[in-house]
């Protein structure tokens, strides 16, 4: 997880906003983020 970390930090510090997808089935990850992006209609 150290690695992980280190990415977060560092994408955070060049101003990008992380968002973690949870972790799960590929579909349910693909639905959430089309509910995050407002496109659930696009299922």
């Amino acid at each position: 997880m150290v690695i992980h970390q280190q990415l977060v930090a560092t994408y955070q510090q060049l101003g990008y906003q992380v968002v973690e997808v949870p972790w799960g089935e590929i579909k349910k990850r693909a639905e959430w983020i089309l509910a995050r992006l407002g496109l659930e209609s696009l299922k």
